[in-house]
């Protein structure tokens, strides 16, 4: 991870959840996609990059003994505030022994890694997990970055994720070369809405990392144009697109 990006989330760590624009119903839909049928009771799932764990605290709802990994102190405070387990980690080098857990997540968190990084990751995860153990990743695809809302507004936003997010091709290649298959992959929208006070407050409070890594020129401009698009006590409808992938260990 970028050193700058380490100030963002212990900047942010205490407002994350309020500034998100990924809402409740969008967590339980994609905690859903994962978890499908299956009988969950006495598995263990570790949810690594967990954040403030709002998705470890839903997959624990589901009925999963979850363990939320980060790097970030702040966040994993936030995390236990909900309940959740937590242990400090890094994805590149997880905690613990092999053959441990029965899913291992990854959550808008892998383009946080370099290419390296990243291929070090997927080998931990095959790891510990066991036999039939899964994989799951909620990731944006270059068409999901595409769609997103504002990119015309902040253009440099879309030059900056392609770099960040890797390209689902690659991400499957490597993680088939981890030892794991590729069971499922679908592209979910989740509609949502949103008051123009919520849209220009959040993102004049730079509410994701892409938005931080942004040059302040561009940014400031790019905030001026939304202000001008949305009354602030008007109400709008928004999109989220996203591509999930669960992978098996065979």
């Amino acid at each position: 991870m970028m050193p700058k990006l380490h100030k963002y989330y212990r900047e942010a760590s205490k407002n994350y959840d309020a500034l998100r624009f990924d809402d409740d119903d969008e967590v339980l839909s994609h905690v859903r996609w994962f978890v499908g049928d299956r009988l969950v009771e006495d598995l263990e799932l570790l949810d690594v990059g967990c954040g403030t764990g709002r998705y470890s605290a839903e997959f624990s709802r589901n009925g999963f003994d979850v363990i939320g990994l980060d790097h970030s102190n702040d966040q994993l405070t936030e995390a236990q505030s909900k309940g959740v387990p937590v242990q400090r980690g890094q994805a590149e080098e997880l905690p613990f022994a092999a053959d441990r857990f029965d899913a291992v997540s990854f959550i808008m968190m892998l383009h946080q890694l370099s290419a390296s990084q990243f291929k070090t990751a997927m080998a931990e995860a095959t790891r510990v997990l066991r036999i039939g153990g899964h994989i799951w990743i909620k990731t944006c695809s270059l068409d999901d970055l595409a769609v997103r809302p504002f990119t015309d507004l902040f253009p440099s936003t879309l030059e900056i994720n392609a770099k960040r997010y890797q390209k689902i091709d690659e991400l499957i290649r490597v993680i088939k070369r981890s030892g794991a298959q590729l069971k499922r992959m679908e592209t979910l929208v989740n509609h949502y809405e949103m008051s123009g006070a919520q849209i220009i407050d959040r993102t004049q409070a730079r509410h994701n990392t892409t938005l931080f890594l942004m040059k302040d020129e561009e940014f400031r401009a790019g905030l001026e144009g939304l202000k001008m698009r949305y009354k602030r006590n008007e109400n709008y409808q928004l999109s989220h697109q996203h591509t999930l992938l669960e992978f098996e260990v065979g």
